[in-house]
């Protein structure tokens, strides 16, 4: 397959007002029919500064919607199925109409074939999404499973005694956000773990969940015990935070609120719930299969490598594959140095 961006072998694409125009206004608007993925919501665009807008609609492929960043454009389809065909026919198509050095597809499911043979991109593998497909039955788990977790709670319930517990689906306040993630910093803490979401990016999230965003709640009275907040885009369920009492460990209060979560997200209407990154059992446990990510980034031409964005781009993204692979290594030394075997 050519791989170069041949405008005589590649449909242009059609870009709305000059190429760029601001967030939705109405069902017409350019952007209307993106809010079905979280990452290119209407909310999630304003929540995250993504204001200045690209529409490509190349022939024969699917639309997508791009943040101009001045120097270059991100792809806003996180988790979207793209083929190699369809990203080359985007990428040649904003190139032929925009001033950018270079377009990012982050995390996307990229099918079709290899494009390492193309020196102008360059991709990256380093995370994995769990989805999870809303099965008709509702039954998310196995029938032993789901036994053992309403035996756990019946258990919690007399543990805590007085009038047992409560379980409530809501939609995401700020201080019910802030709780969760005060529980979701300690247990990650606790294992001796970075924390990664910083004051920003919980204020960035929150006004996310201001709009599409849901918690279930298992409190005492108005202790909460664990929590786990979601956001709703279209038919698709995200898990964007989970949080539980490391006191409450052992009745698995947090498996709870997930399986309460996903009958909740099913009587809605969700057809998939996706659980993002990390390799948690929990994900397995409730039928989530594991969907391997690729980000590409490709370049306009050799003179791009000069740009000091790329170079800001490209690094984190290296970094990252860098810990993916160190990630087992510094596992296994953590267990050893907590069996006292080094």
């Amino acid at each position: 397959m050519d791989l170069t961006f041949d405008q005589d072998a590649v449909h242009r694409s059609q870009c709305v007002s000059g190429a760029v125009f601001g967030r939705a206004s109405g069902p017409d608007s350019p952007d209307a029919g993106f809010d079905g993925n979280l990452y290119s919501h209407a909310a999630y665009r304003e929540a995250y500064g993504h204001n200045r807008l690209v529409l490509s609609n190349p022939r024969g492929v699917a639309s997508a919607l791009f943040s101009d960043k001045h120097s270059h454009l991100v792809h806003l389809g996180r988790l979207d199925v793209l083929t190699t065909d369809a990203l080359l026919a985007h990428a040649a198509g904003l190139f032929d109409r925009t001033k950018a050095h270079f377009i990012l597809f982050e995390d996307i499911r990229l099918i079709g074939s290899d494009l390492g043979v193309e020196p102008r991109l360059h991709t990256f593998r380093f995370k994995a999404n769990w989805r999870r497909v809303v099965p008709q039955d509702g039954r998310f788990m196995s029938g032993k499973r789901a036994s053992d977790l309403r035996r756990k709670a019946r258990h919690l319930d007399k543990h805590v005694g007085g009038n047992g517990t409560t379980l409530s689906f809501e939609r995401c306040r700020p201080e019910t956000l802030a709780a969760v993630a005060t529980l979701n910093r300690e247990r990650v803490e606790s294992t001796g773990r970075a924390y990664h979401l910083t004051e920003t990016k919980q204020a960035a999230l929150q006004r996310v969940c201001a709009e599409i965003g849901y918690a279930t709640l298992l409190r005492r009275d108005d202790d909460l015990i664990a929590g786990a907040v979601v956001c709703i885009a279209g038919t698709r369920g995200y898990v964007v935070l989970l949080g539980h009492d490391r006191r409450y460990e052992r009745f698995s209060p947090g498996l709870q609120v997930i399986a309460s979560t996903l009958q909740q997200l099913r009587s809605r209407g969700c057809t998939e719930v996706n659980f993002l990154w990390g390799d948690s059992r929990f994900k397995s446990d409730f039928g989530a299969v594991r969907e391997d990510l690729t980000t590409v980034l490709v370049r306009r031409n050799t003179t791009s490598l000069m740009s000091t964005d790329l170079g800001m781009a490209a690094l984190p993204l290296v970094w990252d594959v860098i810990k993916a692979a160190a990630r087992p290594h510094l596992e296994r030394m953590r267990a050893a140095l907590a069996g006292g075997s080094l």
